[in-house]
Parts: structure tokens; sequence; C-alpha cells
């Protein structure tokens, strides 16, 4: 989901983008709660008066809708970019990893390890290795499950 701003003349103050990309961040915001979702990944793109584009991302550490953390993000991606004392055509804020506003990750173990799913056991490259050697419903290294 993205926003995208063209302006009537170009642009070179850093401050005005900034405003710009956390308008479009409450945009996306308001349209990922209306589809009920939570994006993990905010970029900007930056196109300049000579028509080249400089794009920037960066990945949060928990999925979000809140107009505060994308505008943020965003702002972090326009400098990032490195536009200071470049005339900008155009601005745009995308939001991507999109995932239902109500899903949770599970963490790799934290279920599996309470219900004993998973079991320590030994493998002898890894005991020569010095490296715990974690083996999960009878899968032995080499031949596969049965």
């Amino acid at each position: 989901i993205s926003s995208e701003e063209t302006f009537e003349h170009d642009v070179t103050d850093v401050h005005s983008l900034g405003v710009a990309v956390r308008a479009q961040a409450s945009e996306l915001s308001e349209r990922l709660r209306g589809r009920g979702l939570v994006a993990k990944t905010v970029g900007v793109k930056v196109k300049l008066a000579d028509f080249s584009v400089r794009g920037r991302q960066t990945s949060l550490a928990q999925p979000t809708d809140d107009h505060r953390i994308i505008g943020a993000a965003a702002a972090f991606c326009l400098q990032r970019a490195s536009v200071e004392g470049s005339r900008v055509r155009l601005i745009g804020t995308k939001v991507a990893a999109l995932t239902p506003a109500g899903a949770k990750q599970l963490g790799l173990f934290s279920r599996a390890a309470s219900t004993g799913a998973i079991q320590p056991a030994s493998h002898p490259s890894a005991e020569r290795e010095g490296r715990p050697a974690v083996l999960s419903n009878n899968i032995t290294p080499g031949k596969g499950s049965r």
C-alpha cells in the first residue's frame, strides 16, 4: 500500500518533505486500519528533478498500523535517502509485509518446547564441534523423516 505526492514545484526543504511523509503515514495508517492490516516494512521513494529515483526502506520490530510509528520510520528512511540540497519532484511512502491486525507471531520454540514436541538430542558431529543438536519428531540428520 502506498501514497505519493508530485509537487507542482520542486521542493528543496527537507522539513517540508518530512511533513509530507508524515501526512502520507497518517493516510496509510487509516487505509491499513480500514483493511484490518498491520505492516512490518515502511519505505520512501524520492524522485528528483533529474528524474533519478532514490528509495529506502526499513523493517519494524513489530507490525503496526500506528501513524506515529509509520511516520517516524518514513522520516528515518527519508533521512537515509540523503536528499538534502536536492530538488525533489515526488515523494512517496509505502508499507509492506502486511499481515492481519489480530495475527500474532509465535516464538520458534515457545509452544513446542513446553509441550515436549522438540527434544534435545546428541549427534556425533555436533558433539565433536561442541555445539548442541536439536532434533524434532525423531528426525535424524541425513536420514530424513519417517
